[in-house]
């Protein structure tokens, strides 16, 4: 309810944000379990993806192949934070690389397409 009494009624960018975040939380799952079809079907065909020590990647198809080679099935995600903010996502954790048991705390940044698939991802150390 608004103050003056109204239901609220989530404009455009408000229903993208929310389909946006529960598509990054998807995307972390899919991600540790090696699920690169789970993963395709959640990203934007111009995707563009940004991880440290990894050149920027853009297209779907290249994307997944830069996920497979550099991240899928090597660890696992831990999410402490997921923030909407306009049609973004940003989404604050750890990665734990399985194989060192090395563990990145990490901020990540995703922009959303207008249906709410992930446009880009932007990774940062914390």
């Amino acid at each position: 309810m608004t103050a003056h009494g109204q239901e609220h009624t989530p404009g455009r960018s408000e229903r993208v944000a929310r389909a946006g975040a529960e598509h990054v939380l998807l995307l972390y799952d899919y991600v540790d379990r090696a699920d690169l079809d789970g993963c395709a079907s959640l990203l934007d065909e111009y995707t563009r993806l940004s991880l440290p020590g990894v050149p920027d990647t853009r297209g779907r198809r290249r994307v997944e192949a830069a996920l497979r080679e550099h991240l899928a099935g090597r660890g696992l995600h831990r999410v402490d934070l997921v923030r909407v903010s306009g049609e973004g996502v940003v989404a604050e954790g750890a990665f734990t690389e399985t194989s060192r048991m090395a563990t990145l705390v990490y901020r990540d940044v995703f922009s959303l397409s207008e249906h709410g698939l992930i446009a880009s991802w932007d990774r940062a150390p914390r």
